[in-house]
């Protein structure tokens, strides 16, 4: 009869110690698990959020600089062909948005005001000469855009990217060297001199694609995010 008190009493005492130590850790694990997921879903919104942003930009800058490359005054352009050349130039979003081309457009219109009755052959140098700058700023901007690109997608590779993510980046990158290869091929022409034998298509289409390819990748981010909430 001692001896079943006795055992009671310190069953009694060993569950009643160690029921709310186990209690306790299993709250704190349970915490902790919590909000290492909290962490890192916040993570990952901000880098997919940053990376979209960088990607979109990147891509505008892009194709903002084959339009730039594009533009080709005709051999018998008239003086009002040439302004309007200008003004689809000066239309190219990314001239507006970087400080250095809005430099050479600042320098362009104060030369513009002091030489009013331009003849065609001058504009069409100095047209050529505006573009030169333009392309060397906006090759500029492009690369600092390329950069914080590459930089969140460096940020992404932590985390365990969904088989949707991955296409999307593959489609995207494949576009995106598609669009290097005729730039190149373009800059390799202008050196040469070769300007007119530059044929390349329009960027409407390639644009049409990239956003297209922006829209799957958005899709699969927010995907990915909802699923690690």
């Amino acid at each position: 009869m001692d001896l079943t008190l006795d055992l009671n009493l310190i069953l009694s005492i060993w569950t009643s110690s160690i029921v709310p130590i186990f209690l306790t850790y299993l709250a704190y694990r349970l915490t902790r698990s919590w909000e290492i997921k909290k962490r890192t879903f916040e993570d990952k919104k901000k880098v997919y959020n940053g990376f979209e942003l960088a990607i979109s930009k990147f891509t505008q800058a892009l194709s903002d600089y084959r339009a730039l490359q594009l533009l080709k005054p005709d051999k018998d352009a008239n003086a009002k062909d040439m302004q309007f050349l200008f003004l689809r130039m000066m239309g190219i979003q990314s001239i507006w948005v970087y400080q250095g081309s809005m430099d050479v457009l600042r320098d362009y219109m104060e030369a513009e005001e002091s030489d009013a009755k331009a003849t065609v052959p001058k504009m069409k140098e100095a047209f050529a000469g505006m573009q030169q700058r333009l392309g060397l700023e906006l090759g500029h901007y492009m690369m600092i855009r390329s950069d914080v690109m590459a930089r969140y997608n460096q940020e992404m590779q932590r985390f365990k990217l969904t088989q949707p993510i991955k296409d999307s980046l593959v489609k995207m990158l494949q576009l995106i060297g598609q669009m290097g290869q005729a730039m190149g091929g373009s800059s390799l022409l202008a050196v040469m001199e070769y300007q007119e034998f530059d044929k390349a298509e329009d960027v409407g289409p390639w644009m049409t694609k990239m956003q297209e390819g922006l829209r799957d990748l958005s899709k699969a981010l927010n995907d990915d995010l909802q699923s690690s909430r």
